[in-house]
């Protein structure tokens, strides 16, 4: 965890970024994957980032058979880099980081335009909506007004009717009735009457 905490540090110091050992190894796996799919689909035509990685660990994987022999104890002095080597190996690996921030800055600032290219977008789209539930509002209360509307004129109508056969069974004549029906309708409508 050692080489992911001082990763993580120097990234922090580098690119002003706030990596945690976490973030640092799930961005190291990530670009080693990234590496070993472009090392299997075109191994003599790796960009120049997975370049400096291959002449880490070698065309011939000699790295691999350090390592290996290594861990059984078999110490063979032929394998190990010499110190150039070491030191060569260094200054790639920092270039390497570097040019990893370099491309991690670049994302992040095309992440915070994008971002800043879909606000508006998301506001428009917001607004969009909220017009569309108010119109949709505004239809249900017009259809509210008609039915109320359609409700008053019937129960006038009704009224009318009920009046119009009480004068009737009272034995009202014509003329008295179209009086009554024309104070109802004056009633109703006090706007028509006025002149």
């Amino acid at each position: 965890m050692d080489g992911y905490r001082s990763l993580a540090q120097h990234m922090n110091r580098v690119a002003q970024t706030d990596w945690s050992e976490k973030t640092a190894r799930s961005r190291f796996e990530s670009f080693m994957a990234a590496y070993r799919k472009a090392k299997r689909q075109s191994p003599h035509n790796l960009p120049l980032v997975f370049q400096r990685v291959d002449v880490l660990f070698g065309t011939n994987g000699d790295v691999q058979n350090i390592f290996r022999l290594e861990s059984l104890g078999q110490k063979v002095k032929e394998s190990r880099p010499s110190l150039v080597s070491k030191k060569k190996h260094e200054t790639v690996l920092q270039d390497l980081l570097v040019a990893n921030t370099e491309v991690k800055i670049k994302v992040a600032s095309g992440e915070q335009k994008s971002q800043e290219l879909t606000t508006p977008n998301t506001n428009d789209h917001a607004l969009n909506i909220e017009s569309q539930r108010l119109a949709v509002k505004q239809e249900e209360l017009k259809l509210k007004q008609s039915e109320l509307l359609t409700r008053h004129e019937e129960n006038r109508q009704k009224l009318r009717a009920e009046v119009l056969t009480r004068l009737v069974e009272a034995g009202k004549s014509p003329a008295e009735v179209r009086e009554y029906l024309a104070i109802m309708d004056a009633v109703d409508n006090p706007s028509s009457t006025r002149p």
